[in-house]
């Protein structure tokens, strides 16, 4: 059985300043999906793995924890 998808909210913008390694900058409000897979450590302490979807297929990226909560969430992840 695979785990369920856990789907992260943007509490605000992400811009490419703050992360230069993200593919885009992003909005506030955006919905990503936290990656469960290896990370092999690139992922820092105060970070958490996401993607733009559940596609297989799709690189992970680092977004800050305090720039997102877990959907219907009160309090980031």
């Amino acid at each position: 059985m695979s785990p369920a998808i856990r789907t992260l909210v943007t509490t605000r913008a992400i811009t490419l300043q703050e992360c230069p390694w993200l593919p885009q900058a992003i909005e506030k409000g955006t919905t990503l999906v936290q990656f469960t897979g290896g990370t092999y450590g690139c992922i820092s302490p105060s970070g958490v793995a996401a993607k733009f979807s559940d596609n297989n297929h799709e690189p992970f990226f680092e977004v800050p924890l305090d720039a997102v909560i877990e959907e219907g969430g009160a309090a980031h992840v």
